[in-house]
């Protein structure tokens, strides 16, 4: 088994990065957790849990959100304070802010808060 950690903090403190391109874009994001090929791939802000392949993919300035599960929140940019479990959960969420969804798939179509 073969554990690469790729990320690119350069300022960022106490992050954690598990998977092939996990955390890649961090610059200075602090207190980040990654696990998962990709997972909070284009990241730049602080707080974020992402636990699952893919999971908060594109989240660049988004905080405080939580995805577990391959590719939740994968759409996210900068929405904040979400937290999703499931497959996809909140998938195409690019925006929206203090939303919870739980199952494979739910709420794939999210693009505002609710």
């Amino acid at each position: 088994m073969s554990l690469r950690r790729v990320a690119t903090s350069v300022l960022g403190t106490f992050n954690t990065a598990v998977g092939f391109l996990s955390l890649r874009s961090n610059i200075e994001g602090n207190f980040n957790t990654a696990i998962g090929a990709g997972a909070l791939l284009s990241n730049t802000a602080d707080e974020n849990t992402a636990i699952g392949t893919g999971a908060l993919l594109s989240n660049t300035t988004g905080s405080q959100n939580t995805a577990i599960g391959a590719f939740a929140l994968s759409s996210n940019i900068i929405g904040f304070s979400n937290t999703v479990i499931g497959h996809e959960a909140l998938l195409n969420n690019t925006i929206g802010f203090l939303n919870a969804a739980f199952g494979r798939f739910s709420e794939r179509q999210c693009h505002h808060s609710q």
